[in-house]
This record gives C-alpha cells, structure tokens and sequence, in this order.
C-alpha cells in the first residue's frame, strides 16, 4: 500500500511540502549563522507542479522573463543634450567632455 501511495499525485504534494518545510529550516539556520539563502528547492517544485495544473502558468513565466530581459534603463532620465530637427535638416550633436572618441 505504501508503494502505491508513493506513486500518486498527493504523495509528490506532501513531499513537496516536507520538502519546503526542511528548506526553510535550512535557510534560517543560515540567516542566523550570517549567510544569507533564500528557501529555493521546494519554491521550484512547486512552479513546476502548478505548470502542470495551470496551462498559462508557463506563458506567465515565459513572459515574466522577457519582460526582465527587456526591460530599459534610462539611466538619470535626463533630456538628451544632442537633438535633431526632421524638418530643417539640423543635427546638434555635443559629446559629453568626459567621454571623447578616439582620432583614427
């Protein structure tokens, strides 16, 4: 009986739960030795048995990371100093004086 039980889906959550709970005895068992870890193991277990269940949990994810990927960074958000005007054919373009290009 014990056999068959370990091959169910409720057997794999309930490991899955022992799983995070010695995780996350692991983790503060770090914090409070100075290193610091994040509960992992059991959190990917479960991503994976949610994408199961949930078929757009996946497009969540895929999507999630593109997003990271693509994400951009202004720097300070400040006006561009070089500019261009389209419609007199005039470009002002000031390179910054720390930076200088190279003289080929």
């Amino acid at each position: 009986m014990g056999m068959l039980f370990a091959l169910t889906l409720p057997a794999l959550v309930v490991g899955l739960v022992l799983l995070g709970v010695v995780d996350l005895a692991r983790a503060r068992r770090r914090r409070r030795d100075g290193a610091a870890a994040a509960p992992v193991t059991a959190a990917a277990g479960f991503d994976v048995l949610g994408s199961v269940f949930d078929p757009g949990h996946r497009h969540r994810i895929e999507h999630d990371e593109f997003v990271e990927m693509d994400r951009d960074d202004d720097g300070d958000a400040a006006p561009p100093v070089s500019r261009v005007n389209l419609d007199t054919g005039i470009a002002r373009i000031v390179v910054p004086s720390g930076r200088r290009p190279a003289r080929r």
